[in-house]
């Protein structure tokens, strides 16, 4: 069965709400300087993962 468009919009959604509350947490766990690091960390790795590597 395919996504309807609202089911994908509520998918994406929860999952930036589920982001931002996990870097957020990072933040108050480990401090802003290692919120920064994972964030850019993820991007590299999305990025990677996107162009196939």
């Amino acid at each position: 069965m395919s996504e309807t468009l609202e089911e994908k919009d509520d998918r994406i959604a929860h999952l930036k709400a589920y982001m931002s509350a996990y870097t957020l947490a990072v933040d108050e766990l480990f401090g802003v300087d290692t919120a920064n690091q994972v964030r850019e960390l993820a991007r590299k790795k999305l990025n990677d993962s996107l162009k196939g590597g």
